[in-house]
C-alpha cells in the first residue's frame, strides 16, 4: 500500500487507546470490494507492534490472514494559529463588480443600490469577511478594485477604487466600504465580466508581500454575473497556485453561477490552455443567496473554511515553518 496520513482527530478523537476497525479488501475494479478480513485494536496497540503480523478474520471469526504495520507515525502538524503566532500576516484584496447587469445605483432594484438605510449585498460580504480577516494584518492598508467599469469613458477590468494607480490601499475595513461606496458616484456600469486581470495583479502583489513581510494574500471576488473568459481564467488560477493566495468569489444576487462551481475545482482540478494542472486548490466559491436571509450570518465560515489548509499547503513548501505551540 502506498503510504498515507490521516488526522487523528478524525480517525479516534485522538485518544490512542480507543478500539479501531482495521479491515481488509480484495479491490474489484468493476464492482465492490470483497471484504477478505478484519481486527479491532487501538493506535497506541499498532504503534507498540509495528512489523509484527496481526491477524485478520472473516465474519464468521475464521481466521483469513495477517496484515502488516510497517512504518507508523504521530506527527505533529502546525495549526493555523501556530502560523499567524509565528509571524505570518494576512492580507486582504477585495475586487467589485461593476458590470452592468448589477443595474445603475439610482435603481432600488440595483445590487449596488445605497442611500436606503440597508447594507446592499456587496457592503455585507465585504463587512462579514473583511471583520475575520482586517484584524490580522499589522499595516491595516487593504487594496481595493474594481472590474467590468468605465473610468472616464474606458472600460476597465482592474482599476483601483482609490483611482490612483501608484496607491491602490485604504484603511482599514470601513475604508474599503466608504471607497466602495464613494466610487458608485465615479464608475459607469459597463461589462464585460473578465475575472483574469484581477487575478493576475493579485498573484503579482501576493508574491512581493510574501517576500517582502511573510504575507499571506486573500483575494475576494464579488460578482453578480456570468464570466466571461473562462479560459483566461482558469489560466490565470492554474498559475496562481504556487503564489501565496487564496481566492474567494462570492456569487451575489440570483445569476447561474455554474461556472463558480467548475473553478472551486473540489472535485476536478483545473488544468489549463498549457496543460498545466492545479497544484493546491486555492478557490473557494459561495454563492450570497444562501446568507441573504441571515443578513450574511455564516458568510464569513464557509468561505475561509478553506483558507487554513490552503495557507499550509504553501507554507509547508515554500520554507516558512511555524514554532509548534
Amino acid at each position: 500500500f502506498k503510504k498515507f496520513s490521516i488526522p487523528l482527530q478524525v480517525i479516534s478523537n485522538g485518544d490512542l487507546s480507543v478500539p479501531i476497525s482495521i479491515q481488509v479488501y480484495d479491490f474489484q475494479k468493476k464492482k465492490p470490494g470483497t471484504l477478505i478480513g478484519s481486527t479491532d485494536c487501538s493506535l497506541s496497540s499498532l504503534m507498540e507492534n509495528q512489523g509484527s503480523d496481526i491477524e485478520i478474520f472473516d465474519k464468521k471469526r475464521k481466521r483469513t490472514g495477517t496484515v502488516k504495520f510497517v512504518s507508523l507515525q504521530i506527527v505533529r502538524k502546525a495549526t493555523f494559529f501556530d502560523y499567524l503566532r509565528s509571524g505570518l500576516q494576512l492580507n486582504l484584496i477585495t475586487a467589485i463588480d461593476f458590470t452592468a447587469s448589477n443595474r445603475d445605483p439610482r435603481d432600488p432594484r440595483s445590487l449596488h443600490s445605497i442611500g436606503n438605510g440597508q447594507c446592499n449585498q456587496y457592503e455585507t460580504c465585504i463587512f462579514n469577511v473583511g471583520s475575520i480577516v482586517c484584524p490580522y494584518d499589522t499595516d491595516q492598508l487593504f487594496p481595493v478594485f474594481g472590474f467590468g467599469g468605465k473610468i472616464n469613458g474606458q472600460v476597465s477590468h482592474c482599476f483601483p477604487l482609490t483611482f490612483n494607480p501608484s496607491n491602490p490601499n485604504v484603511q482599514g475595513l470601513q475604508g474599503i466600504i466608504d471607497v466602495y461606496k464613494h466610487s458608485l458616484q465615479q464608475v459607469q456600469l459597463s461589462g464585460p465580466t473578465l475575472f483574469a486581470p484581477i487575478i493576475q495583479n493579485a498573484t503579482q502583489v501576493a508574491r512581493i508581500s510574501f517576500q517582502e513581510s511573510h504575507t499571506y494574500t486573500i483575494l475576494m471576488i464579488l460578482t453578480d454575473g456570468i464570466i466571461n473568459d473562462m479560459r483566461e481564467t482558469t489560466d490565470a488560477i492554474v498559475d496562481a497556485t504556487d503564489a501565496p493566495l487564496s481566492i474567494i468569489i462570492v456569487g451575489i444576487g440570483d445569476a447561474n453561477f455554474d461556472a463558480m462551481d467548475e473553478l472551486d475545482a473540489d472535485d476536478v482540478p483545473l488544468r489549463s490552455s498549457r496543460g498545466k494542472v492545479m497544484s493546491r486548490d486555492i478557490v473557494q466559491f459561495v454563492p450570497f443567496r444562501k446568507f441573504l436571509q441571515n443578513k450574511g450570518f455564516g458568510l464569513a465560515e464557509e468561505v475561509l473554511a478553506e483558507v487554513p489548509r490552503q495557507v499550509d499547503e504553501f507554507c509547508s513548501t515554500h520554507g516558512f515553518t511555524p514554532q509548534i505551540a
